[in-house]
């Protein structure tokens, strides 16, 4: 349950026509984090159903 002291991001998705509220949103600004969020990405999406061409070729090569 989210609080309502608590701060929510409003998000769209990728199609722009959907607005979503998150409690945490962890969106890589650097380089640096590029293995933090490949962790995350296999943390959630173990079978990899979710990856496509663009990730493969930016993010996981």
């Amino acid at each position: 349950m989210i609080k309502e002291t608590e701060p929510i991001v409003l998000c769209k998705n990728w199609a722009w026509d959907y607005i979503y509220k998150a409690k945490n949103r962890f969106e890589p600004n650097t380089a640096e984090k590029l293995p933090e969020f490949i962790a995350l990405c296999k943390k959630l999406d173990p079978e990899g159903k979710f990856k496509n061409d663009y990730l493969n070729l930016n993010i996981y090569s």
